[in-house]
């Protein structure tokens, strides 16, 4: 038995009404719905999420693990980006898994779903900068704690 607790998958990129019909039955396998507490998602709830946000959100309040495996392989697959966020649980620290369509980077992160940078890597950064090597303070800074956003979700 899976410890299980909320995740949430927002994707973004180009995507074509078969993928789009693919991931939602990944979805529906994974147990997962367009909003929290909702039924299983249909292409049409997902076409208008996507026209009225710019984006399709995958949630689910009991996640195995805190992952929705099925949307994930489904759209790492197809390199359609995404990113998922998982709350902690138990001893599972909450993640961050940005997926940019080619490459898949786990960070930790908060209950809000936001990145959590170490305390370390603030410090080493300030040190660059007082250093007067602002470019590596930022190259570092960029690669610890990336931009989580993923371009707008649009249909080919």
């Amino acid at each position: 038995m899976a410890d299980r607790f909320p995740c949430e998958v927002e994707v973004g990129g180009n995507i074509t009404i078969s993928q789009l019909k693919e991931v939602i039955a990944a979805a529906i396998a994974d147990g997962a719905s367009l909003d929290w507490g909702l039924g299983e998602p249909t292409l049409e709830d997902a076409l208008a999420q996507i026209e009225e946000e710019g984006t399709l959100h995958f949630m689910d309040d009991q996640a195995s693990y805190g992952e929705m495996r099925c949307v994930t392989g489904a759209l790492g697959k197809l390199k359609i980006p995404y990113i998922q966020k998982s709350d902690a649980a138990y001893e599972y620290d909450a993640s961050v898994v940005l997926f940019d369509g080619e490459t898949s980077r786990e960070f930790n992160g908060t209950q809000n779903g936001e990145l959590l940078c170490s305390m370390d890597d603030v410090k080493n950064a300030i040190e660059m900068l007082k250093n007067g090597e602002s470019d590596k303070a930022l190259e570092h800074l960029e690669s610890v704690c990336p931009n989580c956003e993923i371009p707008p979700l649009k249909i080919i």
